[in-house]
């Protein structure tokens, strides 16, 4: 028999609201197709507020499957940390690639 126990209200206001408002930011994320075209402010305000919203909407799935036992749950649980990791990197890689091209524009 599965036993299921009610996530606390911390664990569904982490679970609803930290994908949510990651979804809301990523709104307002520019598009670096033009280099010369992009609003650095606005990749920067961007991905200040990843830096917080992916760890944490990488924890709010694994507190899904909290007491969960099995291949399945560990396997959620290092692909969520892989991918708050990797994006965060992924990110910030991008944000080097840009910046260069923001100082030559104001020089």
């Amino acid at each position: 028999m599965i036993s299921f126990r009610l996530q606390t209200a911390g664990e569904m206001i982490l679970i609803v609201s930290a994908p949510l408002l990651l979804a809301a930011v990523e709104l307002f994320h520019p598009d670096p197709g033009d280099l010369l075209d992009l609003d650095v402010r606005t990749w920067l305000a961007v991905h200040y507020a990843q830096i917080p919203l992916f760890p944490l909407s990488a924890l709010a799935i694994p507190a899904l499957v909290r007491d969960r036992v099995g291949s399945v749950a560990a396997i959620c649980r290092v692909a969520m940390f892989i991918f708050a990791v990797s994006y965060i990197a992924y990110g910030t890689l991008q944000l080097q690639e840009i910046l260069p091209w923001e100082s030559n524009l104001h020089s």
